[in-house]
């Protein structure tokens, strides 16, 4: 984009020499394309999204295994005072999926029970 600005190189050239598309190129020049994120808002602001991690960090080293039904319920009751798209307050599988794939530190599974000799 720089190249082009300054006009040391021609749109086109440039479109070929990176393999990007002329139209692309145009509109980013041009200032025709918005960068946006797809999708509905994030239910969690940052500081939640956070909360939850702390949460979860907290209990694992405590020795509690966190499920993800224990999770969907603790994000329930963080956000209980919010509109949500949930459906009865309560996020579906999708929320645990991006969640999950947000924050790949953590370690959030079905819950085992424990052996006889750890209980």
């Amino acid at each position: 984009m720089d190249a082009i600005e300054n006009e040391t190189i021609s749109l086109r050239k440039a479109s070929k020499d990176w393999n990007i598309h002329l139209t692309s190129l145009f509109d980013h020049l041009y200032g025709k394309t918005r960068f946006r994120k797809h999708g509905p808002a994030s239910v969690l602001i940052v500081e939640g999204d956070q909360v939850m991690v702390v949460w979860v960090f907290s209990m694992q080293e405590v020795g509690l295994s966190i499920s993800l039904q224990q999770l969907k319920m603790k994000v329930a009751k963080l956000t209980q005072t919010r509109l949500t798209p949930f459906q009865k307050g309560v996020p579906r599988s999708s929320w645990q999926y991006w969640f999950k794939r947000r924050h790949l530190e953590l370690n959030i599974d079905q819950a085992e029970g424990l052996d006889n000799n750890q209980a």
